[in-house]
């Protein structure tokens, strides 16, 4: 088969290095709490943060394949941010498998999308990883039992017949010149051509190639002509059009479960779906929804109950699960979960079932008759779940308590169904005992299992003490690697941290400020800086067998003035902050690297006056970068502005700071706009410098006007490769296409006709 030559390469992006990359991930980790980063998240950049943390995996793991530069301090710097190396050791697989079945009860199969999360759970990332455990054969026999339970699908393609679906597209390219195949266009072996391409387009993108063979089908399919543009999630159409045909051949829509269209996917199981989702108790009757209820019909749906995939006898299993809750509920007077859990008749653990069942709620998949009775044994979700939560978790403590004697704290602590540790509940009851705000009730519950806000005040001159020994013992803290294991079961260092931070909320009593003071616990964003002479003066009390005489702190104001003086001194001197390579030794022996990341870190938790703020971002010092980095791009665009009285797009388009292109800087931006991510101040601050999101006409008119002086500069269309981005953000071979679309369908009107005539847009019949 002859090959065809390789469209010309797209323009590469600025080389980012590791710190690039930690930035961004630590915004990630900011915003979302961890670094489970779906495969193919992308930052409103176009960062492919997931391919990064991915590779990082692999090399962690031995993967010799994988080649980046990871140290052991980018380690340290990554874990600080919730990295983790190995996806199934954050959570045990009984837990992931509990989300497969949530997942499965809410949408009636498994074929989790890659970017799909439920909170703290990266499900789709894990799908993933169990189907390539299966294909090496080291998935367990039970575990692929289990999968197959809750809809997995271990293949996504039948590779078998991959060569000659891409015959038929290459018989096709030869005769048209492109792979726009249009949806009514079968193929030799009687196969719709046009969805077969659509599920190349999601299985081989780049980001999902994993071995050489994906690799190279995906190079074929680049050589005639395949368009990899962004594919989120499965396609619901290409499902209708499937339904359209099967009933077009066979009178229904009864599909037998082992239906196989050589398509992918389930067809069985998605029109199960719909059928499940128009029973599903919703008060949502809008157009939308009314239009694809008509949609469904007209492709041959039946909505009526009467012998539909076993209903009945599904509607006798849930009530069967349900009788063996209440019995259990009846005798014991909580709900079994945790370590009470119990089988039930469907061999399904009673936790999972509880959960499932609260999940349905939630999704509004549960009838008001099933809520009234998971209601009257303690099962609901909505208005009053704080308070089911708490029960929950009560019921959780009380049953370790009556086991083991102890309560579940310190190194005992165990992850509750709510999600939440015990030792930190525990420690959050005893916060609201001590500032009386729980009930009489929960008091009274509280003290039958030994919580007491006493106990809470002993803990920590339990902790103090311990502390305060190793202090006087070698006249510093046990904090970092010196740390030690507490009275209370927790490490000094996380100890140490939390007084920190109680001392710079004005939280701790003053008793206790005194105490910590004498120690050298200071407010966490006001601590004095250890110096070299104290170290060396404790380091020459050791050899003389001296007591080392404690130094007295400067004022952590005066101090703090004098690290900014510093600073300051070196950015006039020098241009830049002293950071990086630049960093120095101030006075006080403390680096100016580390002085300005704590600033910067205090910024971000507000943790700093506003005389302070003002007088640090007088230096350059702000407390997010990406935000420092979007004012410098802002300032180089108003600048321009303000000297030639445009905006720099197309033509005019300029190099930024970090290697990128205004215009498409200003697209960006648009786009936000347009999707309502952009924050209010910078919307207005856009709007100053002529920067908006206009209405459609508007945009119409600018996107028209740049493809015109493209035409008048080049003498052609800005087609394929030489597509160029346009001011509302979109690629102009998309937005022609769009509009011979309209002039087809006869929806342009007479003056955009006319307009388009002019620059060589026509439809030909």
């Amino acid at each position: 088969m002859p090959r065809q030559q390789p469209s010309s390469p797209k323009k590469k992006r600025k080389q980012l290095d590791f710190e690039d990359w930690y930035e961004i991930a630590k915004k990630y980790y900011e915003e979302h709490g961890d670094l489970l980063v779906p495969r193919i998240y992308e930052d409103e950049e176009g960062h492919k943060l997931g391919r990064w943390i991915e590779r990082l995996r692999a090399f962690y793991n031995g993967n010799p394949k994988i080649k980046v530069a990871l140290t052991q301090t980018g380690i340290v710097m990554l874990e600080k941010i919730g990295m983790v190396w190995k996806l199934e050791s954050r959570y045990p697989w009984p837990e992931w498998y509990l989300q497969c079945r949530l997942y499965y009860a809410a949408n009636g199969d498994l074929l989790v999308p890659k970017m799909y999360k439920n909170e703290q759970y990266a499900l789709g990332n894990w799908i993933g990883e169990q189907r390539k455990k299966y294909k090496k054969g080291t998935l367990k026999p039970e575990q692929v039992e289990a999968l197959e339970k809750v809809g997995m699908v271990w293949e996504l393609v039948d590779r078998d017949v991959w060569e000659k679906r891409y015959n038929d597209a290459y018989a096709y390219y030869n005769e048209h010149g492109n792979i726009d195949v249009s949806p009514n266009v079968l193929t030799a072996g009687n196969m719709y051509l046009r969805d077969w391409l659509i599920a190349q387009k999601s299985l081989y993108q780049e980001s999902n190639c994993e071995t050489d063979l994906d690799w190279e089908r995906h190079d074929l399919l680049d050589d005639i002509g395949m368009d990899w543009g962004k594919q989120v999630g499965r396609k619901s159409y290409s499902y209708a059009y499937r339904a359209q045909r099967y009933y077009n051949e066979f009178g229904n829509l009864d599909v037998p479960e082992d239906y196989n269209d050589m398509m992918g996917g389930n067809l069985h199981e998605w029109v199960k779906r719909q059928w499940r989702l128009y029973h599903r108790p919703t008060t949502d009757k809008s157009d939308a929804y009314i239009s694809k209820k008509k949609e469904l019909e007209n492709i041959g749906f039946d909505w009526s109950c009467e012998g539909r995939w076993d209903w009945d006898a599904k509607e006798a299993t849930w009530l069967q699960n349900y009788n063996g809750i209440k019995a259990y509920v009846d005798a014991n007077g909580c709900l079994p979960i945790g370590e009470s859990a119990i089988p039930l008749t469907t061999s399904v653990n009673s936790e999972f079932w509880i959960a499932a069942q609260k999940a349905a709620i939630r999704n509004g998949m549960m009838n008001e008759d099933k809520q009234q009775m998971l209601a009257s044994i303690g099962v609901v979700y909505g208005q009053f779940k704080r308070n089911d939560d708490w029960q929950e978790n009560y019921n959780f403590v009380k049953v370790y308590y009556k086991k083991h004697k102890q309560l579940p704290i310190g190194v005992n602590s165990q992850q509750m169904s709510t999600g939440s540790q015990s030792g930190y509940w525990i420690g959050l009851q005893r916060k609201k005992l001590r500032d009386n705000t729980l009930s009489p009730e929960r008091v009274s519950l509280l003290k039958e299992i030994g919580i007491e806000y006493g106990q809470l005040e002993n803990s920590w001159n339990a902790n103090y003490n311990a502390v305060k020994m190793f202090f006087d013992k070698h006249h510093h803290l046990p904090v970092q690697d010196a740390s030690i294991l507490l009275p209370s079961g927790i490490q000094s260092r996380n100890w140490i941290t939390n007084q920190k931070k109680f001392l710079k909320a004005g939280t701790a009593p003053e008793d206790r400020v005194k105490l910590l003071n004498e120690i050298g616990i200071f407010a966490e964003a006001d601590a004095p800086k250890p110096s070299k002479s104290k170290s060396v003066t404790v380091k020459k009390a050791a050899q003389t067998g001296s007591k080392p005489s404690r130094k007295v702190s400067k004022n952590p104001a005066e101090e703090w003035q004098e690290c900014y003086d510093f600073v300051k001194r070196c950015l006039e001197e020098s241009g830049t902050l002293p950071t990086g390579e630049k960093s120095t030794t101030m006075p006080n022996g403390v680096q100016t690297k580390s002085w300005i990341k704590q600033q910067r870190i205090a910024l971000k938790k507000s943790g700093l006056p506003a005389d302070k703020v003002e007088l640090l971002r007088a230096i350059g010092i702000v407390g997010n970068l990406m935000e420092q980095n979007w004012m410098r791009d802002y300032e180089c665009i108003k600048a321009y502005v303000e000297e030639h009285h445009q905006l720099p797009v197309y033509k005019n388009s300029f190099e930024l700071p970090d290697g990128g292109q205004s215009a498409q800087w200003i697209a960006n931006r648009r786009t936000q706009m347009r999707n309502g991510t952009m924050p209010e101040e910078r919307v207005k601050m856009l709007a100053d410098i002529g920067i908006v999101y206009g209405s459609l006409a508007d945009n119409w008119k600018e996107s028209y006007n740049a493809i015109k002086a493209y035409l008048d500069e080049h003498g052609e269309l800005p087609l394929k490769e030489a597509s160029i981005t346009l001011p509302t953000g979109s690629q102009s071979h998309w937005w022609i296409r769009n509009q011979t679309l309209m002039l087809h369908q006869g929806r342009q009107s007479e003056d955009k006709v006319k307009l388009l005539n002019e620059i060589g847009i026509v439809f030909n019949k």
